[in-house]
């Protein structure tokens, strides 16, 4: 039996069996954290699409987002606080990659708050970062933006204490708001040049 860590939210699950005579009946089962093995409720499972929109996300048991990730999934909205020891137990960094999906040309601002720190880059350059540790960085920054779709990462990492991830963005004659899921397009899915 594999041991593989999962974050919160929803994780693609594939089980197969493969039949010989005299086997008994295949079971699923799972340990959570400080539990019994046991066998997974019919109520944890169920079918359902994996995220069309967000960025994909890998996190890492590091602060140097190195080595292999823990997990990935796909994240809708990068508006992101988790409780303490989570998603994992100590230091930690995640990686959100994809496309930045622009439909109107023009100036845009971005902004995000990073407890402990981020770094955002567009198209391959790092537009700005704040890295200082055990605190919440802030940063804005304004770029300028054909339509089409740009390549786009966020770098997060957290240290010790408060955790959490906000990315904003304003666009040309907009107000400011939470980058929405149907503009941002997951590392891996169909990219669209204009």
């Amino acid at each position: 039996m594999g041991k593989r860590f999962l974050g919160r939210g929803l994780h693609a699950l594939k089980v197969t069996q493969q039949r010989s005579v005299g086997q008994g009946v295949a079971r699923l089962r799972w340990k959570r954290p400080q539990g019994e093995v046991e066998t997974v409720p019919p109520a944890a499972l169920f079918k359902v699409g994996p995220p069309q929109e967000g960025l994909t996300a890998r996190y890492y048991p590091n602060e140097t987002w190195s080595g292999e990730p823990l997990f990935t999934q796909v994240t809708p909205f990068v508006l992101l606080s988790w409780p303490e020891a989570d998603p994992v137990s100590g230091p930690f960094s995640a990686r959100f990659t994809g496309a930045l999906r622009i439909e109107k040309p023009g100036r845009y601002t971005f902004r995000v708050m990073a407890d402990d720190g981020g770094r955002l880059s567009i198209d391959g350059k790092v537009l700005a970062e704040a890295l200082e540790a055990l605190r919440a960085n802030r940063f804005s920054v304004r770029t300028e933006l054909s339509a089409g779709d740009h390549p786009i990462q966020l770098d997060y990492y957290q240290r010790g204490g408060s955790n959490a991830l906000e990315f904003f963005w304003q666009g040309p004659g907009g107000g400011e708001g939470p980058v929405p899921p149907e503009v941002l397009v997951p590392k891996g899915a169909q990219a669209v040049t204009r």
